[in-house]
């Protein structure tokens, strides 16, 4: 039986069928059914009509004098000379105030009825569910989506964020159990702080670069099984290599390609464009110009041309020289040897001849030097015993004399069982306690320490890793080590990098506004920019809504839009699994199927359980009665064979539109328009109507 709703309707009127009883409310739109509201609710209120004059349009409501307050304009019916009132559009409520639209002409009519309150059974409209009406304390929201939380927000399994994460200075990232692992920005600087009880280790297949933020300046780029590379605005300047270690540059205006405050030992050839100091060696190669000697230089070649002080001794010379030489030309033809007191000369040559008596030239050699101030004769060997301190190769030393070279040097191998003390500073010493193993002591202790293998300790016995080549540094008692990268002007701490370790953790830190940049097989790959945003590939920060997302092992991550994609699949002729989750809340991170209970076809549309219970409790019901003319209802009902249209699969059942006519409330109309049936509801009518043909 079709219902025969009111023409014209109200937004907000009322229509009650009174065959089922139940209660329909119009919404501009449809009926919607709800549960009516109760006689005791409806009630006329107080006649304001006496007040009406033309030009007022607001009046109080009352009952029996009490003012009245309605919770929504369709809550009352408002009756004026006759004719219904629109609710929102000829009246308004204010309070316990009506207000009309157009002042009410004296003389007219007023009916009031206000219909109690009645719960819609309709969906809520869309943004008409805000925060304040669900809790109070809670996170709000903004109609772009931007989620407000003012308190602590704890995620159990885990945080997706796909438009970036914003945090304020000093609020930090926590990762691990006991926050282990700290991202934050102290307003100054951004911290990577490892704060648990391990370190802190950048892992790489390929590569580990350290970048300038802006452009893609190298810093330090470390290749998996090669070299390590530091860098000076972008150019190499030192390189690890699988012997030592490599250092690059050129000699120009205020520059110097390697400076070292100390000593060197080159077991080698050196070879420079100039030396400053003390050489002493085997051999000079030195294809130089600028050879600057400032003690004793003794070597077997050296072709220069501006050797400016102290006294060189070799085997030939090619150019002019200045000081104690008269000549270019070797003296080979002498006959005459002016001879005067030069006590006050360092260094002299000795001359000798070939043989004991004749009219021979005299002769001298590198082998051979005499000091007339000090009295020390230099000779590269002596045969016989000597005593006392004795400069040079003394094959046959007797006692334990100091050997003290000054400021000279041997030209061959120097013995030394513990080690060299420097002159004057009794606590600074190189010494070899052990074989093939160097140290180097300062302030009475030992500072650095080159093993038998190779490796290299600053403050400590360096323990290599693995068989690699090691520098092994560690730190005085209560503090850390460090590596310092710095540009060249720049003062420590503006824009430097710096690797250091100490009790707490392992620190990589850039200052200042520079990125942390991972630079592999010929490329950058990550990047960590001074504000906290990760690139890939270079300065690709994804956009808003993204997410990383692996490739798998064959190619790099990238940035994809986040979400899951979802297809429209009507042909797929097998079983698909419904997903489901064992909470109503929270974010979920398994999603549970049932591969016999619960199936799904694609192509069909069938739905397949074991079983299927619907919610029948009478806790959950109220205005239970009995179907009434069962049988009646029933026989007006057609049960027909049909096929599907896209399927052309048969079956049997009932026409939505035909039981609509019957059993309204039995047919809903879905989002796409098409009428469905609870075939559920239709066992409480055949079971009445079974009852009423077996009364018969």
């Amino acid at each position: 039986m079709a219902l025969n709703f009111p023409d014209n309707p109200g937004i907000g009127s009322v229509f009650v069928d009174t065959n089922s009883g139940f209660s329909y409310k119009w919404d501009g739109t449809v009926w919607n059914g709800f549960a009516g509201s109760s006689a005791s609710q409806i009630r006329n209120l107080d006649d304001i009509s006496s007040s009406f004059n033309g030009s007022t349009t607001t009046f109080a409501l009352t009952k029996d004098s009490v003012a009245v307050s309605a919770f929504r304009a369709v809550q009352l019916r408002v009756v004026l000379g006759g004719v219904t009132q629109t609710a929102g559009t000829d009246y308004t409520i204010s309070g316990s105030n009506i207000v009309f639209t157009t002042a009410p002409l004296g003389g007219l009519t007023c009916t009031i009825t206000e219909l109690g309150v009645a719960l819609s059974l309709a969906d809520p409209a869309v943004g008409s569910v805000t925060p304040e009406k669900l809790s109070t304390g809670g996170p709000s929201w903004n109609s772009s989506g931007d989620l407000y939380i003012s308190g602590i927000a704890t995620a159990s399994n885990g945080l997706v964020v796909g438009v970036g994460l914003t945090l304020a200075d000093d609020v930090k990232i926590n990762l691990g159990d006991d926050n282990d692992l700290q991202i934050v920005h102290d307003g100054s600087n951004s911290l990577i702080d490892g704060a648990g009880t391990g370190g802190v280790h950048l892992k790489s297949n390929t590569e580990i670069k350290f970048l300038k933020r802006t452009g893609s300046e190298n810093i330090l780029v470390g290749t998996a099984d090669g070299s390590v590379a530091a860098f000076y605005d972008n150019t190499k300047r030192l390189e690890t290599t699988d012997g030592g270690a490599l250092v690059y540059g050129t000699v120009g205006a205020a520059q110097t390609a390697l400076v070292v405050e100390g000593d060197i030992k080159a077991t080698g050839v050196v070879t420079a464009v100039s030396f400053n100091g003390e050489v002493a060696g085997a051999a000079a190669t030195t294809n130089s110009t600028g050879l600057h000697v400032v003690g004793v230089a003794t070597v077997l070649n050296v072709n220069a041309t501006n050797v400016t002080a102290g006294v060189v001794t070799a085997t030939t010379f090619s150019g002019a020289l200045s000081g104690n030489a008269t000549s270019a030309t070797t003296a080979t033809t002498a006959t005459n040897v002016t001879v005067a007191d030069e006590s006050s000369d360092t260094s002299c040559n000795v001359l000798f001849t070939t043989a004991a008596t004749g009219d021979l030239a005299p002769k001298s050699g590198t082998n051979l030097t005499f000091n007339s101030s000090s009295g020390a004769l230099t000779a590269t060997s002596f045969v016989g015993d000597l005593t006392g301190n004795v400069t040079g190769n003394a094959t046959g030393l007797s006692g334990t004399p100091n050997i003290d070279c000054g400021t000279g040097s041997f030209t061959g191998d120097v013995d030394i069982a513990d080690k060299i003390i420097h002159t004057g500073d009794t606590n600074t010493a190189i010494r070899f306690p052990a074989t093939d193993t160097v140290t180097i002591e300062t302030s009475g202790s030992e500072a650095l320490r080159i093993d038998s293998a190779g490796d290299l300790g600053l403050g400590v016995t360096p323990d290599n890793v693995g068989s690699m080549k090691t520098l092994h540094i560690k730190g005085p008692s209560g503090e850390g080590a460090a590596i310092r990268l710095q540009d060249n002007g720049d003062t420590p701490g503006s824009s430097d990098a710096q690797i250091y370790k100490n009790s707490a953790a392992l620190y990589l830190r850039v200052d200042g506004t520079d990125p942390l940049i991972a630079y592999l097989n010929g490329g950058e790959r990550l990047r960590i920019a001074s504000a906290g945003q990760i690139g890939l590939g270079g300065e690709n920060y994804g956009t808003s809504g993204q997410v990383i997302t692996s490739n798998g092992s064959g190619s790099a991550p990238t940035w994809q839009d986040a979400g899951v994609t979802l297809n429209n699949d009507t042909s797929t002729n097998s079983n698909m699994f419904p997903m489901f989750a064992s909470s109503s809340s929270g974010t979920l991170t398994t999603a549970k199927v049932s591969s016999t209970k619960l199936t799904y076809n694609p192509s069909t549309g069938r739905l397949t359980s074991t079983s299927v219970n619907s919610s029948s409790d009478e806790n959950l019901k109220k205005d239970i009665t009995s179907v009434g003319s069962a049988l009646d209802k029933v026989k007006k009902l057609r049960g027909v064979d049909y096929t599907w249209k896209d399927t052309d699969e048969k079956g049997k059942g009932v026409i939505a539109q035909e039981l609509q006519e019957v059993f309204p409330e039995l047919v809903s109309e879905e989002p796409n328009g098409y009428l469905s049936v609870n075939y559920n509801g239709l066992i409480a009518v055949l079971i009445e109507a079974i009852k009423e043909l077996s009364d018969k």
